[in-house]
Protein backbone atom coordinates (compact mmCIF):
# COMPACT_ATOMS: atom_id res chain seq x y z
CA UNK A 1 0.00 0.00 0.00
CA UNK A 2 1.24 3.45 -0.60
CA UNK A 3 1.42 7.02 1.21
CA UNK A 4 -0.99 7.96 -1.09
CA UNK A 5 -3.85 4.95 -0.06
CA UNK A 6 -3.59 5.68 3.35
CA UNK A 7 -4.01 9.34 3.12
CA UNK A 8 -7.21 10.97 5.12
CA UNK A 9 -7.26 13.96 3.06
CA UNK A 10 -6.33 14.88 -0.87
CA UNK A 11 -3.28 17.23 -1.12
CA UNK A 12 -1.74 19.21 -3.99
CA UNK A 13 1.81 20.61 -4.75
CA UNK A 14 2.13 23.68 -3.10
CA UNK A 15 5.41 25.82 -3.54
CA UNK A 16 5.25 28.32 -1.32
CA UNK A 17 7.69 30.26 1.37
CA UNK A 18 6.33 29.73 5.27
CA UNK A 19 7.46 30.02 8.24
CA UNK A 20 7.78 27.90 11.28
CA UNK A 21 7.97 28.15 14.94
CA UNK A 22 8.83 25.01 17.17
CA UNK A 23 6.81 24.61 20.34
CA UNK A 24 6.07 27.88 22.35
CA UNK A 25 9.54 29.25 21.94
CA UNK A 26 8.73 32.23 19.48
CA UNK A 27 11.32 33.30 16.37
CA UNK A 28 9.81 32.10 13.02
CA UNK A 29 12.49 30.10 10.74
CA UNK A 30 12.07 29.88 7.28
CA UNK A 31 10.92 26.87 4.94
CA UNK A 32 9.86 26.06 1.60
CA UNK A 33 6.72 24.21 1.08
CA UNK A 34 6.05 21.32 -1.12
CA UNK A 35 2.35 20.25 -1.05
CA UNK A 36 -0.33 20.92 1.20
CA UNK A 37 -4.09 19.23 2.18
CA UNK A 38 -6.23 19.83 5.14
CA UNK A 39 -4.53 17.07 7.22
CA UNK A 40 -0.87 18.90 6.78
CA UNK A 41 2.30 19.76 5.01
CA UNK A 42 5.14 18.84 3.48
CA UNK A 43 8.15 21.19 3.38
CA UNK A 44 11.77 21.74 3.53
CA UNK A 45 13.77 23.48 6.24
CA UNK A 46 16.92 23.77 7.65
CA UNK A 47 15.21 24.42 11.22
CA UNK A 48 16.34 21.33 13.73
CA UNK A 49 13.62 19.42 14.55
CA UNK A 50 12.92 15.80 15.82
CA UNK A 51 9.60 13.27 15.41
CA UNK A 52 6.62 14.22 17.50
CA UNK A 53 8.41 18.10 17.76
CA UNK A 54 5.21 20.47 17.92
CA UNK A 55 5.31 23.35 16.04
CA UNK A 56 3.64 26.52 14.08
CA UNK A 57 3.29 26.94 10.92
CA UNK A 58 2.46 30.12 9.09
CA UNK A 59 1.33 30.42 5.47
CA UNK A 60 -0.46 31.98 2.59
CA UNK A 61 -2.47 30.61 0.63
CA UNK A 62 -2.02 31.83 -2.90
CA UNK A 63 -5.61 33.14 -3.31
CA UNK A 64 -5.77 34.53 -0.24
CA UNK A 65 -5.25 38.00 1.33
CA UNK A 66 -4.61 36.34 4.96
CA UNK A 67 -1.86 34.55 6.85
CA UNK A 68 -2.98 31.25 8.28
CA UNK A 69 -1.39 29.65 11.72
CA UNK A 70 -1.56 25.82 12.49
CA UNK A 71 -0.17 23.92 14.72
CA UNK A 72 1.29 20.57 13.90
CA UNK A 73 3.21 17.63 14.65
CA UNK A 74 6.36 16.26 13.22
CA UNK A 75 5.21 12.84 11.37
CA UNK A 76 7.75 12.24 9.19
CA UNK A 77 11.43 13.82 8.71
CA UNK A 78 13.56 13.11 5.61
CA UNK A 79 16.89 12.58 6.21
CA UNK A 80 18.41 11.63 2.34
CA UNK A 81 19.84 13.44 -0.15
CA UNK A 82 17.26 13.37 -2.75
CA UNK A 83 15.31 15.30 -0.68
CA UNK A 84 17.56 18.02 0.32
CA UNK A 85 17.76 21.38 -1.32
CA UNK A 86 20.98 23.33 -0.14
CA UNK A 87 21.07 21.56 3.04
CA UNK A 88 17.44 21.42 4.26
CA UNK A 89 15.47 18.13 5.06
CA UNK A 90 12.15 16.59 4.28
CA UNK A 91 9.44 17.40 6.90
CA UNK A 92 6.06 16.08 6.54
CA UNK A 93 3.91 17.88 9.49
CA UNK A 94 0.60 16.45 10.13
CA UNK A 95 -1.77 19.52 11.72
CA UNK A 96 -3.84 19.17 14.73
CA UNK A 97 -6.31 21.43 16.84
CA UNK A 98 -6.69 23.06 13.09
CA UNK A 99 -10.21 25.95 13.30
CA UNK A 100 -12.80 24.76 11.09
CA UNK A 101 -12.42 27.95 8.87
CA UNK A 102 -8.84 27.00 8.26
CA UNK A 103 -9.86 23.50 7.05
CA UNK A 104 -12.65 24.36 4.62
CA UNK A 105 -10.29 27.00 3.23
CA UNK A 106 -7.52 24.01 2.77
CA UNK A 107 -9.90 21.77 1.28
CA UNK A 108 -11.34 24.54 -0.66
CA UNK A 109 -7.82 25.43 -2.54
CA UNK A 110 -6.67 21.63 -2.87
CA UNK A 111 -10.04 21.02 -4.79
CA UNK A 112 -9.64 23.89 -6.60
CA UNK A 113 -6.00 23.28 -7.53
CA UNK A 114 -7.00 19.79 -8.71
CA UNK A 115 -9.49 20.80 -10.71
CA UNK A 116 -7.74 23.79 -12.48
CA UNK A 117 -5.09 20.77 -13.24
CA UNK A 118 -7.55 19.11 -14.94
CA UNK A 119 -9.14 21.76 -17.03
CA UNK A 120 -5.72 22.67 -18.14
CA UNK A 121 -5.91 19.00 -19.63
CA UNK A 122 -8.82 19.39 -21.06
CA UNK A 123 -7.82 22.73 -22.25
CA UNK A 124 -5.04 21.71 -24.01
CA UNK A 125 -6.89 18.73 -25.56
CA UNK A 126 -9.33 21.05 -26.80
CA UNK A 127 -6.30 23.60 -28.13
CA UNK A 128 -5.42 20.70 -30.05
CA UNK A 129 -8.90 19.97 -31.34
CA UNK A 130 -9.42 23.22 -32.49
CA UNK A 131 -5.91 23.68 -34.08
CA UNK A 132 -6.83 20.02 -35.74
CA UNK A 133 -10.17 21.75 -37.33
CA UNK A 134 -8.76 24.88 -37.89
CA UNK A 135 -6.16 23.28 -40.36
CA UNK A 136 -9.06 21.34 -41.96
CA UNK A 137 -10.97 24.64 -42.85
CA UNK A 138 -8.03 26.29 -44.30
CA UNK A 139 -7.40 22.66 -46.33
CA UNK A 140 -11.18 22.33 -47.72
CA UNK A 141 -10.83 26.31 -48.34
CA UNK A 142 -7.69 25.68 -50.51
CA UNK A 143 -9.17 22.86 -52.44
CA UNK A 144 -12.14 24.90 -53.13
CA UNK A 145 -10.16 28.12 -54.72
CA UNK A 146 -8.28 25.56 -56.66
Amino acid sequence: MGNDDRRREKRTPFAANVEVAKGGAGGWCKAIARDVSAAGMFLQTDFECSLMDEMTIRFLLIDTSFYMEVRGRVARRDLTEDDSVDGMVGVGLEFKDTPGWVLEELRRYVEDSLASDSCEIVLSRGKDVDADADAEVNKDEEEAAT
